[in-house]
């Protein structure tokens, strides 16, 4: 009796299982017999050996390259060594072109950048004293500080007696040009009250050193490692530069060779001197030089003018 469900015959299905496990085991039967024929394992024999033979080739070229990566390194730490001796060198007698290129110089350096590299800092100061400057004082502008706080700015601007101009859409960039002005005079020509006080109170500047004496020369420093951005540089740095020019200073803005992206081109329109690549021992002559008055736009980078100026040995300013 056939057994039925909603009118289905159920053997049906069962039937078609079990022709379905049949042909699946006369499948397994016919792979079983064909992997065991000689054509097939001489096929396989043939895949290994081309597998075997490729990761062969695979760690020949790997040992090759790394050869090779080696090699390079080693170079590339030979010539580090290399370039290390001959700043050294360079900085031993950089004496002799420096002698007295800065007699009775009294000169300020400003950091405008955002990281503080202290080694960089002295050796640039040692520099200097070579060329019998007297480094007097070094500021460290907070960039940020500037940037983003109007009513610190207003108040401090009010505490000098300083009001913006009556067209001045843009209060905060008003304050801020004729504050960093005021530093920028204050600075120059000797800051005898202690009015500069008013700036490290607001949170705006960090001083070091003397400003009671005159200034002759200002190297601004606006980059080390990281990148400026443009505005930032044009509210800052370059409105230093300009005010410290108009006001009589020599003024040299200066990054390092790290930087990648100079940003100190911007400052050669309005006539003062430029270097690229302040942290070696060549750069910083050259930022002496332009303190001097051999003014010019001096590095590395293809936005430099001049690599260096005419070196003089036994100078006498």
């Amino acid at each position: 009796m056939a057994v039925s469900t909603n009118g289905i015959d159920v053997r049906f299905y069962y039937a078609s299982l079990v022709v379905i496990l049949l042909f699946f085991l006369l499948g397994l039967l016919i792979g079983i017999g064909l992997s065991r024929q000689p054509a097939v394992e001489r096929l396989a024999a043939h895949i290994e050996q081309q597998l075997r033979q490729y990761r062969e080739e695979v760690n020949k070229q790997l040992q090759t390259r790394d050869r090779l990566i080696r090699s390079l390194q080693d170079k590339i730490v030979c010539e580090q060594q290399k370039i290390k001796w001959q700043e050294q060198f360079l900085h031993t007698i950089s004496p002799m072109f420096l002698k007295g290129l800065l007699r009775y110089r009294n000169v300020a350096i400003f950091m405008t950048a955002p990281e503080n590299d202290e080694a960089f800092l002295n050796e640039l100061k040692r520099t200097l004293s070579s060329a019998d400057a007297n480094v007097r004082s070094v500021t460290r502008f907070r960039v940020t500080a500037w940037r983003s706080s109007p009513d610190v700015l207003s108040r401090l601007a009010e505490a000098f007696s300083i009001k913006p101009q009556a067209d001045s859409d843009d209060l905060q960039t008003a304050y801020q040009k004729a504050l960093l002005r005021k530093f920028a005079s204050l600075v120059k020509f000797g800051d005898i009250s202690n009015q500069l006080k008013r700036f490290v109170r607001a949170g705006l500047v960090k001083l070091s050193g003397d400003y009671s004496h005159p200034i002759g020369g200002v190297v601004i420093i606006s980059a080390i490692k990281g990148k400026r951005l443009r505005d930032e540089f044009e509210a800052i740095d370059l409105e230093l530069a300009n005010s410290l020019r108009m006001l009589g200073a020599k003024v040299v803005v200066c990054e390092t060779s790290h930087v990648e992206e100079s940003i100190i081109p911007i400052c050669q329109h309005i006539g003062v001197a430029t270097v690229d690549n302040a942290e070696s021992a060549i750069g910083q002559i050259c930022i002496a030089y332009a303190l001097a008055g051999y003014q010019g736009h001096y590095g590395w980078k293809e936005t430099a003018r001049i690599r260096f100026p005419e070196i003089r040995i036994g100078n006498e300013q």
